[in-house]
């Protein structure tokens, strides 16, 4: 797999990032299943890249946006995510050609997230083969002052929870029509359409750790 990250953070950097004060947070992070993803697709791809060549995608950025759709309920949250997507065939690292210097990027307190970083994977199948795609992502929380192990578990679990369908809906958008990719194009999935993307798919998510997905 191509490392997406050209620059490698010294300590400092990266405390700088991802260090924040102590806060309360509420343990009810955001639901998956009451949000609608979208993800916005920026393609990065060679010249050389066909259908069925690698893809590889770096998420950019993940925020929480305002309501809307008039039909949407008081509970829904929608989050958009912005997905850097490319190809192996490019000699070029993907964050090069996209113009950042980091995989790890902010996050919204509303995520019960300081910072994150995700990287996936994507190969369409044929009738032969399925459809193949990895996400790797790694992520920091911040420290809540007093909070118990059950608490702190239950934080964290939350947390995947949400990176994890993230990452399913980004696997998603990096499966999707290849003309489509090359041209950018916006993915929206509803409440109750998050689903792992077809074919083999296979997830790690790392807690405490935001270059998680930076490292791969």
């Amino acid at each position: 797999m191509e490392n997406l990250t050209n620059s490698t953070h010294s300590d400092q950097e990266a405390s700088r990032v991802i260090a924040r004060p102590d806060q309360t947070l509420p343990i009810d992070t955001i639901d998956p299943k009451k949000t609608t993803f979208r993800i916005n697709v920026k393609p990065f791809f060679s010249e050389k890249a066909t259908e069925y060549s690698m893809r590889i995608g770096s998420v950019g950025d993940i925020q929480v946006l305002p309501q809307d759709d008039k039909n949407a309920t008081s509970e829904e949250t929608i989050v958009g995510v912005t997905l850097l997507a490319g190809d192996t065939g490019n000699h070029q690292p993907l964050l090069d050609r996209a113009g950042k210097k980091s995989s790890i990027f902010d996050m919204s307190e509303a995520t019960g997230c300081t910072s994150a970083s995700m990287s996936v994977t994507a190969e369409p199948g044929d009738t032969k083969y399925p459809n193949f795609s990895e996400v790797i992502t790694g992520v920091e929380i911040p420290g809540v002052a007093d909070e118990n192990p059950v608490e702190l578990a239950e934080r964290k679990q939350a947390v995947e929870s949400f990176m994890r369908a993230v990452g399913e809906v980004a696997a998603r958008g990096l499966l999707g029509p290849f003309p489509e990719l090359q041209e950018g194009f916006t993915l929206t999935v509803k409440p109750g359409e998050t689903h792992r993307p077809e074919g083999e798919f296979h997830d790690t998510i790392t807690v405490d750790s935001p270059d998680t997905a930076g490292k791969s």
